[in-house]
Formats: structure tokens, sequence, C-alpha cells
């Protein structure tokens, strides 16, 4: 099946339309966009985003995919011209995901804090073990808080404030309302 001219300048308007809508509702500037593109390798300035959000400009099918990564939408919400609604639902389900992929990035690190938790008991063990026996080693050193107190968090209480105030009833509203 052939696309007609008029259905071609009708997808490449609602293109257009659902770029600025997309743009406008993250709060983000023609300049803003073009340099998330130049961060993509492609050539892109403020007057190209103005041109293609104007009908000036057609768009190639990688600078299409392209934006709709850079303002986090499908690239068929763009096509179709998709109501402020459905772009606020694709935001906070990339937003959840983006939340469950930091909670899992801030569990490895935790992870590794314990690790170093770890190696910074065995050598305050070896210290103690070598040291004689009056002599005072570490006073009121309690390595179980140190990286809590070295980083000024406590790692544990972080990833559980996260997980259980975020993280679990964003996604859990999210699966409510597309029914997973």
């Amino acid at each position: 099946m052939t696309e007609t001219s008029s259905e071609s300048t009708s997808a490449d308007e609602r293109f257009a339309e659902g770029l600025k809508l997309a743009r406008e509702s993250m709060g983000m500037t023609q300049e803003a966009l073009a340099l998330r593109m130049r961060e993509r390798g492609f050539k892109f300035h403020q007057a190209t985003i103005y041109k293609i959000e104007s009908g000036f400009r057609r768009v190639t099918v990688g600078e299409a995919a392209a934006l709709s990564r850079a303002l986090s939408v499908s690239l068929p919400f763009l096509i179709s011209g998709s109501d402020r609604e459905e772009l606020y639902l694709q935001h906070v389900v990339q937003l959840a995901l983006d939340l469950m992929a930091l909670h899992d990035e801030i569990a490895e690190k935790l992870e590794d804090l314990r690790g170093l938790e770890n190696a910074i008991r065995q050598a305050v063990d070896t210290r103690e073990k070598e040291s004689a026996p009056d002599a005072e080693v570490y006073p009121g050193l309690r390595v179980s808080g140190l990286v809590a107190a070295v980083v000024g968090i406590d790692g544990e209480a972080l990833l559980n404030e996260i997980r259980d105030r975020i993280a679990s009833p964003v996604y859990d509203q999210v699966r409510r309302n597309h029914g997973w």
C-alpha cells in the first residue's frame, strides 16, 4: 500500500505536534533538546527543532528514534499524536523504570560499602592482634557504623527508603493501571 501525499503530510504534522507536546511537557527548551540530539551524534541546533515542530523540516527514521529516546517517550507516541494523559503515563512508567534501575545501582554500591566495611574490620582486627595488650588502638571505633559515619549516610536505610516509599508504590500503581 502506497502512502498518499496527504497521509504523509498528516503523519508529519502529528509527529511535529507530538514532539512539541513531549518537549514542552518536560519543561525542555528547543535548545536543550537540540543539545541532547548533538550528544547522540546528530547535527541539531535550536533552529532544527523549531523547523521540525513548525513542519518546515521532516525527520529521518533514525532522527525520529533518537528524538523519542531523548524525550523518554515511545516513537509510536510521537507519531500518533497521543494526548497529554498518555504522555504523562509514559513519563511515570519511564521514571519508575529509572528509579528501579537506580535502586539496583544503589544496592550494588551498598554491597561495595559492605565489602569496604569488612576490609576495615579485618584491618582493625589485624592491628589489634599486632598491638601490645596495653596499647590504645582505635578507641571507641565501632566498625559497624564506620562507613555510614564516613559518607554521612546509612546506605541500608537509604535503600529501604527508596524501595518502600518510592519505587514499590509507583511500580504497583503502574501495574494496576496496565492490568499487569
